[in-house]
């Protein structure tokens, strides 16, 4: 199987997928809904500011669509399975579940949370009730297994019409960065197949495209490792159109950087994305772009990111996000829930293509 090529350099996102220029051989199609999303407007951090301190360690954020609410996950040790918990409008914070045993939160499209629970060595998916912690099963039977520290998947994924959701899993006793592969299941039949990826992949943090035809996620060629002479070393955004089966990479590679952690913005297609330093040379840092998944080379800076954040969050109207980050309080580290807003000037900057800023 061949990459596609990259998409016309004047052309954004939104034009490449209305034109089929992301993926030549198809043109842009819209699954119809069936189900209607709640009110799509946020009710969270009007402006950019701390929205709450939360005094432990936490990550995998995840904006409710009715923009009242956003879900996170109290993590303990280096598993990714804890409690939820639920933060509001003021900031005020509410612990859902108690039996750290959940994560990976994420919201269909009319409202519902659904997270990852274990259970023993398997984990399955359930609709948890946000007032009571109460949890049900989102597909019955349908189980996966727990892989050492990672428990559960990285990220949970919707398509659009609700249809189907995309994560990843890893093999028993490794990790995602050993193993790791995005699964796609369909809902009603339950069955699950693998996500089209390069050969030789490890694939995880999976995102759904607004318009259901791609799914974003991180690769790392399979026996990579940190500081390697050579750019394949580094974690890259990779898009596969799920239908056909086709994938090309996204972002142009930079130096020492990896890719992390790909959040599809709600609005103008766009992408939220992590940029790691992995040099030995220099000190690590992380830091939350919005980028053009058409041409990664132009993009704007939203923050720079510190341990624990587990990605950038999306309010419903593609403007407001979310994310954690660490405050040194008298020599010891807490998280903090944090909010912001992305300017018109930072939407353009991501907007541009690398010719068209060269103009």
């Amino acid at each position: 199987m061949k990459d596609w090529s990259v998409s016309p350099a004047r052309a954004t996102l939104a034009l490449a997928l209305a034109a089929g220029s992301l993926f030549p051989s198809q043109a842009a199609r819209r699954e119809p809904s069936v189900r209607t999303p709640v009110v799509q407007k946020p009710h969270i951090a009007v402006k950019p500011g701390r929205l709450a301190v939360l005094r432990f360690e936490a990550t995998e954020p995840a904006w409710s669509p009715d923009g009242r609410t956003i879900a996170l996950v109290e993590t303990f040790g280096e598993g990714r399975a804890g409690n939820l918990w639920i933060a509001g409008a003021s900031g005020a914070l509410r612990r859902i579940t108690s039996a750290k045993c959940d994560g990976a939160p994420a919201w269909t499209a009319d409202g519902r949370l659904v997270a990852a629970r274990v259970s023993g060595d398997r984990f399955s998916f359930q609709l948890v009730d946000p007032s009571t912690g109460r949890a049900r099963p989102l597909v019955p039977g349908r189980t996966f297994p727990i892989a050492g520290r990672d428990k559960v998947p990285s990220a949970v994924t919707f398509s659009p019409d609700g249809a189907k959701m995309a994560f990843d899993v890893c093999k028993p006793g490794e990790t995602l960065d050993d193993s790791g592969k995005v699964l796609i299941m369909d809902l009603k039949t339950a069955k699950v197949e693998d996500l089209a990826a390069p050969p030789k992949s490890v694939t995880s943090h999976p995102t759904w495209s607004p318009d259901g035809r791609v799914i974003a996620y991180q690769r790392l060629p399979k026996g990579w490792y940190y500081n390697r002479t050579g750019d394949e070393s580094y974690s890259a955004i990779w898009v596969t159109d799920w239908r056909s089966k086709t994938y090309r990479q996204v972002n142009a590679l930079e130096k020492e950087i990896s890719f992390v952690s790909p959040r599809w913005c709600p609005a103008d297609g766009l992408l939220g994305v992590e940029k790691w330093l992995v040099s030995m040379k220099r000190e690590s840092r992380r830091e939350a772009w919005l980028v053009n998944a058409a041409n990664t080379q132009v993009g704007s800076l939203l923050e720079v990111e510190r341990r624990g954040s587990g990605g950038v969050a999306w309010a419903p109207d593609g403007r407001h996000y979310a994310f954690i980050a660490s405050a040194n309080v008298n020599g010891k580290f807490i998280n903090e829930l944090w909010t912001g807003v992305v300017s018109p000037q930072q939407r353009a900057a991501a907007l541009k293509t690398q010719t068209a800023k060269a103009e």
